[in-house]
């Protein structure tokens, strides 16, 4: 999590324990071996925060993408719940 952590981004554990909307998913996403998948809860914010979150994830998931050499759709994907 080095790209996002501190400004825009913290692991705990705690919050994903209480969040309920992933985990119908989960056992899905864990029938191949070959799947990784990170949860991101985005809790309430305001609009302009909302905005510069997302778009230091946008970068992110394109620095990592480049660095793997991964394409949109074939080598990952992003879902949403809410």
């Amino acid at each position: 999590m080095p790209l996002l952590a501190g400004k825009f981004a913290i692991v705990n554990d705690t919050l994903q324990k209480v969040e309920h909307s992933v985990e119908a998913m989960i056992p899905f996403l864990s029938i191949s071996t070959e799947i990784c998948h990170c949860a991101i809860l985005v809790p309430a914010m305001s609009p302009g925060r909302m905005e510069l979150c997302g778009k230091a994830l946008a970068e992110a998931i394109r620095t990592v993408a480049k660095k793997h050499k991964w394409e949109w759709g074939t080598d990952f994907a992003v879902c949403g719940y809410y």
